[in-house]
C-alpha cells in the first residue's frame, strides 16, 4: 500500500506542470492515512520554503512554530490555547490524539482530546511551485479537566494547510508573506460543563476565522480597538511597530511567555 502511495505522488509531480491556468483539486483522503500529519499542530519549528518573486527558488530556513490566536465569546475576550502533545492514533490513521492547556484571563485548564480528518484534498493554483500541496478538513472535541472551576468542552471543526516537499509532508507557509496568509483555522465553541452555556470559539495561526468585529486589519490580523482591553492590548502594541527597544523587549516577554508550562 505504501508503494502505491508513492507511485501517487510521483503521478502528480509529473502531471502538474509549475504553472496552471486555474485551480483544481484532487481528493487525497485515502492516501493522508500513510502520513504523519501531527507537525501540522505541535512542533518547536517549522521549516519555512520561501517562495521569491513567483519563481521556483526555495531557500528553506527554520523558523519558530507559531502560536495561535483566538477569542471566546461575543465580546471577543483574547483565548489562548496550546497543543503540548499530538499523537498519530494507532488504531485509527485519520486520527490524532490531542493535550494542551487553554488560557482565558487568567483561568488554565489542562485538556484532552481528538482531532479526526473526514477530508483531505491536494491542489494546484496559477503561479504554484512543483511540489504538492494540500489542505485537511477536520473535526476537533477537546475536554477540558472537569475537575477545575468554570471548565468545558470545546468543539467544531478546522483546516489546515500543508505541502509535501522531499516526500515528508510539512505546515505550509510558502504564502507566508502574502496578505491575508493563515493556517490552522479552528471553529467551533465552548460548552460549560455545569451551565451548559455555549460561547463561540475561534483560532488560527496568523489570522482567526469568523472573526470580523474584532479583526480589522487588512494584510495581516489588527484588534479593533473596541476590544483592546479584552486581552489584546499587548498583542496590538508590540505589532504596531513599537520602536522603543526597551518597551518591545518588554512587549515581546509577556507575548512570548510559555504560560501553559
Amino acid at each position: 500500500m505504501l508503494h502505491k502511495c508513492m507511485l501517487t505522488l510521483l503521478l502528480f509531480s509529473s502531471a502538474w506542470t509549475a504553472y496552471s491556468q486555474a485551480e483544481s483539486t484532487r481528493d487525497f483522503y485515502d492516501s493522508i492515512k500513510y502520513y504523519d500529519l501531527s507537525k501540522l499542530w505541535r512542533s518547536d519549528s517549522l521549516l519555512n520554503l520561501a517562495w521569491v518573486d513567483d519563481t521556483m527558488y526555495f531557500d528553506p530556513k527554520m523558523e519558530v512554530f507559531p502560536e495561535p490566536i483566538g477569542f471566546i465569546g461575543n465580546d471577543y475576550q483574547r483565548f489562548y490555547i496550546h497543543f503540548t502533545s499530538v499523537i498519530k492514533n494507532k488504531k485509527n490513521p485519520y486520527q490524532y490524539d490531542v493535550r494542551g492547556k487553554t488560557k482565558v484571563k487568567n483561568t488554565r485548564h489542562a485538556f484532552k482530546g481528538t482531532i479526526t480528518i473526514y477530508s483531505a484534498d491536494t491542489y494546484k493554483v496559477e503561479h504554484s511551485p512543483p511540489i504538492i500541496r494540500g489542505y485537511v478538513s477536520c473535526h476537533y472535541k477537546f475536554y477540558e479537566d472537569s475537575d477545575t472551576a468554570g471548565s468545558g468542552c470545546l468543539e467544531g471543526d478546522s483546516r489546515s494547510d500543508w505541502c509535501i516537499y522531499h516526500h515528508r509532508l510539512r505546515y505550509d507557509k510558502i504564502d507566508g508573506i502574502a496578505d491575508g496568509y493563515c493556517n490552522n483555522m479552528f471553529t467551533g465553541t465552548w460548552t460549560n460543563y455545569k451551565t451548559k452555556q455555549k460561547l463561540k470559539c475561534n483560532w488560527g495561526n496568523e489570522r482567526i476565522p469568523d472573526s470580523k468585529g474584532l479583526d480589522v486589519g487588512a494584510g495581516e490580523f489588527s484588534v479593533n480597538e473596541k476590544y483592546l482591553p479584552n486581552g489584546w492590548s499587548t498583542y496590538q502594541e508590540l505589532h504596531l511597530g513599537e520602536e522603543d527597544t526597551v518597551k518591545k523587549q518588554k512587549l515581546l516577554e509577556i507575548e512570548n511567555k510559555k504560560w501553559w508550562k
